[in-house]
């Protein structure tokens, strides 16, 4: 009988998450897609309305785990950066999606008041919808 930490641990490699130790030190962007195309996907998954709140949660998302592919020369002020745009959208848009979430490709968030997203994973294709 396999223990509890074997169990959990195929489970992480089953869904491709990494495991909990490496989560927030790497990019967890998708890898077969350059950030400026993954923005660009999410723009049309958003049905390219610029003023679509779960948008910008997604991309100060992807910002977030792009910079830490970046050299330290570049990811210290993107640090900044990302910490200033995730309190902004915290606070004028309601939505807290941490970058250390692995976020599939065309996620698309329906948002209607306060949500704060705390998975490990989500997939592709996936829709979220929010009406508090």
């Amino acid at each position: 009988m396999r223990n509890v930490s074997d169990a959990y641990l195929a489970a992480e490699q089953a869904m491709q998450v990494p495991p909990v130790a490496s989560r927030g030190r790497t990019n967890q962007n998708p890898q077969d897609i350059g950030f400026w195309a993954l923005v660009a996907e999410d723009f049309d998954t958003h049905e390219r309305k610029f003023f679509e709140q779960g948008f910008w949660a997604i991309f100060v998302h992807r910002f977030g785990n792009w910079r830490m592919g970046q050299p330290k020369i570049i990811r210290a002020p993107s640090t900044l950066l990302y910490r200033i745009m995730f309190k902004l959208i915290e606070w004028f848009c309601g939505i807290s999606l941490w970058y250390t979430v692995k976020l599939g490709r065309r996620v698309r968030i329906w948002h209607h008041s306060g949500m704060s997203l705390g998975a490990r994973a989500i997939g592709d294709d996936v829709h979220i919808r929010q009406n508090t």
